[in-house]
């Protein structure tokens, strides 16, 4: 039997430091992954694990999740920081100034990467770049031959999208996009959806006040979706 892991205390501390709950940050390691064309289902359950240590994240999961408390943090942090290994053959000893420099070197060459790519994710209801609608859709309608799967990834795309727009003040093009989440969500009736489509509406409020186009139309969608 494999042994027990013990419990990442660094990640542990630095979503103390952040203030913020699991599933917001779940919420933001998936906003990050779908900027990077990346889709992802982490949630509460998932932090749980990597903070138990009984589970870590797999391939560039690790990246999302110190960028999102990096963001929160509004400073760098890297994966050594937050008890993830960064995929080199051993992490750099803390006690070494000299490696722990470079990792903190590499972690800024991925942050402004992703900077990049959240700056400039197309307009409107154009999805991340590199995200391929078509490879994606195959590979859910695959797994589901109904399509409900494709249809399902697709709209949870547009809403985390949108949400990371609002984020930087792109308020246009957030509703654009949850706009389109709407339309793809149409006739589905899942907990994802209506969480998604909930967790949108304080920020159209906000929207409605300074009079964003579209936000009060999108607002009474989004009201009667849930009705």
């Amino acid at each position: 039997m494999a042994a027990q892991r013990d419990p990442n205390s660094r990640l542990r501390d630095a979503i103390d430091a952040a203030d913020c709950t699991y599933e917001a940050l779940a919420r933001d390691v998936r906003r990050i992954a779908a900027e990077n064309g990346e889709i992802l289902q982490t949630n509460k359950s998932a932090l749980s694990h990597w903070v138990n240590g009984t589970r870590s994240p797999s391939g560039r999961v690790g990246q999302y999740l110190a960028e999102a408390l990096s963001r929160r943090a509004g400073r760098t942090i890297t994966r050594t920081e937050i008890g993830l290994h960064t995929g080199e053959a051993e992490e750099p000893a803390e006690s070494d100034p000299v490696l722990a420099v470079t990792d903190l070197g590499r972690a800024d060459v991925e942050r402004r990467r992703f900077l990049t790519i959240a700056a400039f994710t197309t307009a409107g209801v154009a999805m991340p770049l590199g995200y391929d609608h078509e490879a994606a859709d195959q590979l859910a309608c695959e797994a589901d031959p109904h399509g409900h799967a494709a249809w399902m990834m697709r709209a949870l795309t547009h809403a985390d999208l949108g949400d990371s727009l609002a984020a930087q003040a792109r308020a246009d093009e957030a509703v654009a996009a949850w706009a389109q989440a709407l339309v793809l969500m149409e006739g589905m009736t899942s907990d994802r959806t209506r969480k998604a489509i909930t967790s949108i509406r304080s920020t159209l409020a906000v929207y409605q006040r300074r009079r964003v186009p579209g936000a009060a139309d999108l607002a009474r969608r989004a009201r009667e979706a849930l009705a």
